[in-house]
């Protein structure tokens, strides 16, 4: 059957036939593609980019017939010499210089610091099946690092560099079947590749080594060299259009004949699928390597979407004269990804990418032997609302995409290029176009990948022009971009615009600009303050402060406190995901990032991205869930929920609560809201579309006071969505404890005040304006009389020009002006007026005789200015008061039992000694929440944000008690005195500059306890 080809070989995308063969070789497609690559170049471009051939991989087959076993891992021990000799390759793999080196790894993490320029030798000897000898056999490295030259029983295979992609050697004529192999290679990181990736000098350290599994395979002899697989859909996004290339090598000088392919496709549950083209006869042929492109209808399949990840197993045969020669198994899902009207779509439908950036990285590995995480990372970031990856800076392992697949991710598959610089020539191009058509070739078939990145933050040019065109003609399918360009945005090719860390709003970001925007990376976390957030790391509790209801009081507090906030300020900003949601012109957004980027060296050095600070991962680098994990899980909910405070008139029978289909596929039906409010539980359904706002109706019991708070699970199957808490009317504030049970007993000679209550006793030094503690009549669990906190915003390497992190005021240039006693007729009045260098006032505490206390404090600021982050209160405990307790407001709903967010519960200083201290480098079997420091464990010492109460207490139910209407937040940590604790007024997630007359003040209701 004759079959017109586009002039790049291809099929027009919506033709069908039953079956096609073309005797083309591979080498005469290469040429046709270099040819209309290069048409627009200078001649000496031209030639260049005539000499360069896409990278195609084997497929590998489920099955080889004739062979029970037709593949063998070479993972596992080898042997490594970081200064090898000239006779390095005859060497026995026992002599001396000859050290343990496991596969996958980097050299570095297994006690190997090579310079980057230097080679290393690494070898090893297998065996190969010898049943294999009637066979042709590869050997593949999925991934290495390095520019590497490859000897397999002394004979040179070769030369590459291309990095995070697969390197494939043919070995048959080499390889000795039935016998012990020896493989070896030198290796030296400091490359183009290597330069181009920036990868080393990212991460801190070297990543020499061989990243990924090794294997060596055995094939037929005329076998499937190459495939192209493209599952989509036809105009109407009704039927499958499946369109196979295949590229079959047949190494004998005769013609072949008698050959076909068979394909098969299965659903889910394993039941055959009606397709139109289910086997192909093959023409006869000839030596070399032939195309057959086939094209097949499956009428009205399943799709694949992120919502819906419904997969088939294709089963693709090829046998002669009805004898099966291998068969490859893929597994594939019928989708579109257009991009049109500035907005991305899939299978018709517009879709909003809700993203994390993704490292490759293990603590103990590196950026080697990650593929064990793959499926446990998508189903974290999967469970947190996210519906889209950007394998940063990189392409990912297979196992990772398997999963995404899987799960339902949609991927950006990155090529591996960052921070390259503007080129003035193409002499990079080879270097580019290399990992790149092999990045496309790799991971073309998985659905999950739905778009290609040229390169991080790089300069625009003619290398990324070049590649862009190289992406196109090798998968028309999708879409590309390069993740910020820096400059010449105005001049990229690609299909989708991105830029890094935008302020909004982002619509006015070239209005004029016909391809849509995507923030492809963007609300990094709360990890560059380092001074602030590790003596805090409730601060990263901030960095989604005000996305709930960003009209809320709390909302707008939030929102004011970013707003002209110049340079870049971690977090979201309140309600950017909403406007990404409706805008026309956004398709989403790429948090930075996924993992922590942190490794241990076997010296104990830790070594990172971002000099050691690369602490920003929503999981660490262990997989623990950490509460910005939660918090996105709130804040990338497909099912919103627009009002967190429902219109409500004390005896209404019912409450209406408006819900916001943010799916693009999904009806709400599929779902079940489970809910409960004062002491009632219910459940309910609606039938909410994509894209619209419907309402859940909740009767509503007779009696219920307006501020109660309706709880809403959205579950799914067993599963929770996302939950949330909805107050009802706007609640009045609760009644605090009040000093009113009569002042207790005191008296002063002059230089101390004494005062007696019922269960405690207090002894002031008039002179120092502070508790004599140590003197025996002091009983009570409050060592120091409270005294004003201020802490300076630490800026880290966000703004290096601003001075570091620090406490105010100084205590050493306090002044006590005045120590005051007035007894009233509730309670005793203490008031001390002091001054600092910088801030001059006074601060009152009112008590009675059973302990409640109020107390409150002004300031006067009159230094230059000063960026602020903490101001309020604190004082020390007696360091038995170790147990923090509290109840808290939240603008979001319930959190994780282990989760530092949660709104009530319970944390001690001292993690539990089930889980005694051990070695950093160790993988914790304790929650993240339990991580410790000198200060406390994370739980413990992690600020709690909005507390109705919180209290300090030693395990004799002694300590201190702060009530509060939401308006206060507090801290506590561990310090040499004692315990410290902070009750604060302001903690703002973007610095507060206070300025020369600043006035400071607040109201505490405390209680001994």
């Amino acid at each position: 059957m004759t079959t017109i080809l586009d002039p790049l070989g291809r099929l027009p995308r919506r033709q069908f036939l039953k079956q096609t063969t073309l005797g083309v070789t591979g080498l005469v497609i290469a040429s046709g593609l270099s040819r209309a690559f290069a048409a627009d170049n200078s001649p000496a471009d031209a030639q260049l980019a005539r000499a360069f051939e896409p990278i195609r991989y084997r497929p590998l087959p489920a099955k080889v017939m004739g062979l029970k076993k037709h593949t063998v891992l070479l993972n596992g021990e080898w042997v490594i010499d970081p200064d090898p000799g000239p006779g390095v390759r005859e060497k026995s793999l026992t002599a001396a210089g000859w050290g343990a080196f496991h596969v996958p790894g980097q050299w570095v993490q297994q006690g190997y610091d090579v310079p980057l320029d230097k080679t290393v030798a690494v070898a090893r000897e297998f065996s190969i099946p010898k049943e294999w000898a009637a066979y042709r056999v590869f050997l593949r490295f999925d991934a290495i690092h390095s520019g590497t030259d490859y000897w397999l029983n002394g004979r040179s295979l070769g030369y590459r560099e291309n990095l995070f992609t697969p390197v494939e050697w043919e070995i048959t004529e080499v390889a000795k079947a039935g016998e012990m192999n020896r493989l070896d290679l030198q290796m030296k990181v400091a490359t183009t590749s290597e330069r181009l990736s920036s990868s080393s000098s990212y991460a801190g350290h070297s990543l020499g080594g061989i990243d990924r599994a090794v294997r060596i395979y055995a094939l037929p002899k005329l076998h499937v060299a190459t495939m192209r697989l493209n599952a989509g859909l036809d105009q109407a996004y009704r039927d499958g259009e499946l369109h196979v290339e295949l590229g079959i090598d047949n190494p004998e000088s005769a013609t072949q004949t008698g050959l076909a392919v068979g394909l098969q496709l299965f659903d889910q549950d394993g039941r055959l699928v009606a397709h139109s083209t289910p086997k192909v006869d093959l023409d006869p042929l000839k030596s070399g390597r032939s195309t057959v492109t086939i094209e097949s209808r499956v009428t009205n399949p399943l799709k694949w979407n992120a919502e819906e990840p419904n997969l088939y197993k294709l089963v693709l045969t090829l046998e002669q004269n009805g004898r099966a020669l291998e068969q490859i198994e893929r597994k594939i899902g019928f989708r579109t990804v257009e991009t049109k009207n500035r907005q991305l779509y899939v299978n018709g439908a517009r879709v909003k990418l809700a993203g994390v950036c993704h490292h490759e990285i293990d603590p103990l590995t590196g950026r080697a032997d990650t593929m064990r995480h793959g499926e446990e990372d998508v189903k974290r970031f999967k469970s947190a609302n996210l519906n889209h990856i950007r394998t940063s800076h990189y392409p990912c392992t297979q196992e990772f995409l398997d999963a995404a697949d899987r799960y339902g991710l949609y991927v950006e598959s990155e090529a591996p290029f960052c921070w390259v610089k503007p080129a003035m020539d193409l002499s990079d191009l080879e270097a580019i176009l290399t990992p790149t058509s092999a990045m496309i070739d790799y991971n073309h078939w998985h659905p999950c990948v739905i778009m290609w990145s040229l390169a991080n933050e790089s300069r625009w040019g003619r290398q990324f022009e070049e590649s862009n065109k190289l992406c196109k003609r090798l998968d028309p399918t999708r879409p590309t971009t390069i993740e910020d360009a820096f400059s010449d945005e105005l001049k990229v090719t690609c299909d989708i615009l991105s830029r890094h860390y935008q302020h909004m709003p982002y619509d006015n970001l070239y209005k004029d600009d016909p391809r849509p925007f995507f923030h492809g990376e963007c609300f990094f976390l709360v990890y560059h303050e380092r001074t602030d957030v590790a003596i805090d790391p409730g601060l990263r509790q901030l960095w989604a402060a005000g996305s709930a209801d960003p009209n809320s009081d709390w909302g707008r507090s939030c929102l004011e406190n970013v707003q002209g906030v110049k340079g870049m300020v971690p977090g979201i900003y309140p309600g950017a995901w909403s406007y990404l949601c409706a805008s026309e012109r956004c398709i989403g957004s790429t948090i930075w990032s996924g993992v922590d980027d942190i490794a241990f060296l076997p010296d104990g050095k830790v070594v990172s991205s971002e000099h050691g600070n690369a602490w920003w991962g929503l999981i660490d680098g262990w997989r623990r869930p950490k509460p910005e994990l939660a918090l996105s899980k709130f804040v990338f909910s497909p099912v919103w929920f627009p009002h967190r405070r429902l219109d409500y008139q004390p005896g209404q029978t019912s409450i209406r609560v408006p819900v916001e289909n943010r799916h693009s596929f999904t009806n709400l039906n599929k779902f079940e809201f489970v809910w409960e409010l004062n002491g009632a539980r219910g459940k309910s359904r609606i039938d909410v579309l994509p894209g619209v706002t419907g309402e859940i109706q909740i009767p509503v019991s007779k009696g219920t006071p307006e501020g109660e708070v309706l709880l809403v699970r959205v579950m799914d199957k067993g599963d929770e969505i996302v939950n949330a808490t909805l107050t009802l009317g706007q609640p009045g504030p609760r009644p605090l404890p009040r000093p009113q049970s009569g002042a207790p007993r005191w008296s002063d000679d002059g230089h101390i005040i004494i005062i007696k209550g019922n269960k405690f006793s207090l002894v002031l030094d008039e002179t120092t304006g502070d508790f004599v503690a140590s003197n025996p009549t002091h009983r009570a669990p409050i060592i120091n009389f409270p005294s004003l906190h201020v802490t300076r915003h630490d800026f880290g390497d966000l703004n290096r020009k601003k001075p570091p992190y620090a406490t105010f005021p100084d205590a050493a240039t306090r002044v006590i002006d005045a120590v005051t006693v007035t007894e009233n007729s509730d309670n005793l009045e203490l008031m001390i007026k002091d001054h600092y260098e910088s801030f001059a006032g006074a601060i009152r505490w009112l008590m009675d005789k059973n302990g409640v206390g109020a107390i409150s404090y002004d300031y006067i600021y009159t230094g230059d200015d000063l960026d602020s982050r903490e101001i309020g209160l604190k004082a020390v405990l007696p360091a038995a008061c170790d147990k923090v307790k509290w109840r808290r407001w939240s603008e979001w709903g319930l959190f994780p039992d282990d989760c530092i967010c949660r709104t009530e519960g319970t944390a001690k200083a001292a993690r539990n000694n089930r889980w005694p201290e051990q070695p950093a480098n160790q993988k914790p079997n304790w929650p993240w929440s339990q991580d410790e420091t000198e200060l406390g464990t994370t739980d413990f010492r992690s600020i709690k944000f909005c507390i109705y109460e919180a209290s300090l207490a030693a395990s004799d139910g002694s300590g201190v008690r702060v009530d509060a209407n939401g308006d206060l937040h507090f801290r506590a940590c561990r310090s040499v005195q004692g315990v410290q604790m902070h009750v604060l007024s302001q903690c703002a997630l973007a610095p507060v500059t206070l300025k020369n007359g600043a006035r400071l003040s607040g109201n505490v209701c405390l209680q001994l306890i």
